[in-house]
């Protein structure tokens, strides 16, 4: 409403001004004076933010049409950076020098927990190498943290354990084996 009332009041103001200009009088011979100013345009409010709330799910649906839209035998990937579907393209890591960072600590239950940060591989395979005994697979983390669930050395004894990792790229094993890190487990 307010809109419109400043439209008709702005348009009103432009035919004024224009009836001054063409009525006022002058002579053929003479220079026109600079004549009055044409008003500005009204400064509307702008829209107002309304907040948005998405629907439970809303994500998975999108993922899965995205998803249908790629694998579809006539998709291109011009099609897709037309749509905003097409991400940047990410450099595959160099194998070479990649070496996961491994971290752990021991907590009060006993347990330790063993740290690594995942990034683009699908996770990464633990080995435990404990005192007097070769040098075991423990298991595979898709996640940063992995509980080890080994059973713990003898009451009031203590061993140090010696951990190791390697990511996974693809289904397959990539890069170095981590430095190896010692953490001391009391039973």
């Amino acid at each position: 409403m307010q809109a419109t009332t400043a439209a008709r009041y702005w348009a009103a103001s432009v035919v004024r001004m224009r009836d001054m200009m063409v009525i006022s009088s002058h002579n053929g011979n003479h220079s026109l004076p600079g004549g009055p100013m044409m008003p500005s345009v009204p400064q509307l409010p702008g829209p107002t933010t309304v907040a948005v709330q998405l629907e439970a799910g809303f994500f998975g649906f999108f993922t899965g049409i995205v998803a249908q839209i790629k694998n579809h035998q006539a998709y291109d990937v011009a099609d897709g950076q037309l749509l905003g579907i097409e991400g940047a393209q990410v450099t595959p890591p160099d194998p070479a020098t990649t070496i996961p960072l491994l971290a752990g600590e021991v907590f009060t239950s006993g347990q330790p927990e063993l740290s690594c940060r995942k990034g683009v591989f699908q996770g990464y395979k633990v080995w435990l190498t404990r005192p007097g005994q070769p040098k075991k697979e423990i298991g595979f983390s898709t996640s940063r943290r992995f509980n080890v669930e080994e059973p713990l050395p003898a009451s009031g004894t203590a061993e140090i354990w010696s951990f190791e990792t390697q990511y996974r790229y693809q289904n397959l094993p990539f890069g170095q084996v981590s430095q190896p890190i010692n953490l001391t487990v009391r039973g």
